[in-house]
């Protein structure tokens, strides 16, 4: 379930039933997913529209100027894998910048910039750990920014772009890691975290 909650009043407000909540950069919308749905919440006239309904959309994220969304979904795919896709606001379009045929594409986080989108990726559909990756906000540019054997999830950017967070089983040591945006000088900070 989505809840608002007031930090000045201590009050809090249903939404709807979701999951992965994310407030747009303008603090008027919410866009969050139920399986298979991608919905945005209008805070001003407290209606909603959904604007993915597929067989499967998960874990939408706004780009810093509001205009478009990255989610990801095995729509498309032959072998059912998930990749990467975006949404424009202004023309309602999906674009898919994802790469069918290498593996799993998910969780997707813009940039500060809004220039590169940061996502882990199995790199096989048999391949049971993933690793983090970068791409133009149009797809283009792939970079590979971990390289190991451990599972390299829930990544996000610093607000000056120049880091990222992540959570690894790397060196045996689990929990949060630091390293900059090209994936050199990693460091733990908090063992046994998650979801920085």
């Amino acid at each position: 379930q989505i809840w608002v909650f007031n930090l000045t009043d201590s009050s809090k407000q249903f939404i709807a039933p979701g999951l992965s909540p994310k407030w747009s950069p303008d603090g008027n919308r919410i866009a969050y997913f139920i399986p298979g749905q991608i919905i945005i919440y209008d805070t001003k006239n407290h209606s909603t529209s959904i604007i993915v309904s597929w067989e499967d959309a998960y874990y939408p994220t706004w780009s810093p100027d509001g205009k478009y969304l990255a989610f990801y979904s095995s729509n498309g795919d032959p072998n059912g894998a998930y990749t990467i896709w975006r949404y424009n606001f202004e023309n309602k379009s999906y674009i898919d910048i994802g790469q069918h045929g290498s593996g799993s594409w998910e969780e997707p986080n813009w940039s500060p910039d809004g220039s590169k989108i940061l996502f882990s990726r199995y790199l096989s559909d048999n391949n049971q750990t993933s690793e983090l990756y970068t791409m133009d906000s149009t797809g283009n540019n792939l970079q590979r920014i971990t390289t190991n054997t451990y599972d390299d999830r829930y990544a996000s950017w610093s607000k000056d772009g120049e880091k990222i967070a992540w959570n690894s089983g790397y060196k045996d040591n689990e929990g949060i890691w630091l390293m900059n945006s090209d994936g050199t000088d990693a460091k733990l900070l908090i063992k046994e975290g998650g979801f920085p």
